[in-house]
C-alpha cells in the first residue's frame, strides 16, 4: 500500500521543508516550489500508438492508458480556520476534485469583484490582517489536509512514477509514505511531483 498525503492549504502548515533563507515557503516571495517539476505541456502515457492518438484526438479519456491511476474521489479530510491552530477542528469526507467552501462547513467561499483581496504587506510578513468587518478576517488561512491511501500497480515497477495535480488553490504540501515531497504556489496551475523515490 502506498499512502498519499497532500496538503492542499490556503497558504500552509508547518512541515520541514523551507526555504534557503530558513523561512516557511509560503512566508517567502521569492519561492512558489520546492522539488516541483518544471511546467510543461502535459504528457499521457499510454502503451500503445492506438490509445496515444485517441487520447490526442480527445476520442478517450486519460484513464484508457495503464499508466494513469487517477486519485479522484473520496479523501479523508481535516480542516482547521487558521494556520496557527494547534489542533484540526473538523474531520470528514471530501471529494476531489472540489473546494472544501463547497462541501461542507468549513470557511464560506469568498468573492470579491471590486477590491483585490489582498489587504496590504508588512514588509517580510504576507500576513497582514485585512479589515476586522472582512469573511477573512475570522478565516485568514484555513488549511486543509487531505488524505488518501491508494496501491500503485505491480506492472509500474521500476518505472518513473509522476503525481500529477491538475490544480490547487493557493499552496499545497505533498507527503507521501510520511516523507516531505515537495511543495507548490501558483494558484489551480498544474503541477507535478516524481514521487518514485518515496514509493
Amino acid at each position: 500500500m502506498k499512502q498519499l498525503l497532500c496538503s492542499a492549504l490556503t497558504i500552509g502548515i508547518a512541515t520541514s521543508l523551507v526555504a534557503g533563507n530558513g523561512k516557511e515557503p509560503w512566508r517567502d516571495p521569492t519561492v512558489s516550489s520546492i522539488n516541483r517539476l518544471p511546467a510543461r505541456a502535459i504528457a499521457v502515457p499510454c502503451e500503445n500508438a492506438e490509445k496515444a492518438l485517441a487520447v490526442a484526438k480527445g476520442e478517450a479519456d486519460v484513464s484508457v492508458s495503464k499508466w494513469i491511476l487517477s486519485l479522484d474521489g473520496e479523501w479523508d479530510f481535516q480542516w482547521k480556520a487558521n494556520v496557527y491552530d494547534k489542533d484540526f477542528a473538523k474531520k470528514g469526507k471530501i471529494t476531489v476534485p472540489g473546494c472544501w467552501q463547497l462541501q461542507g462547513d468549513y470557511d464560506p467561499p469568498v468573492y470579491t469583484n471590486t477590491r483585490y483581496p489582498i489587504f496590504g504587506y508588512k514588509e517580510g510578513d504576507p500576513m497582514t490582517e485585512p479589515p476586522k468587518h472582512f469573511t477573512s478576517y475570522k478565516f485568514r488561512n484555513p488549511v486543509g489536509l487531505y488524505t488518501r491511501t491508494f496501491t500503485i500497480p505491480a506492472d509500474w515497477k521500476n518505472r518513473r512514477v509522476v503525481v500529477h495535480f491538475n490544480g490547487v488553490s493557493s499552496a499545497m504540501y505533498l507527503r507521501i509514505n510520511g516523507k516531505e515531497v515537495g511543495y507548490g504556489e501558483d494558484s489551480r496551475l498544474p503541477s507535478e511531483y516524481d514521487v518514485t523515490p518515496f514509493l
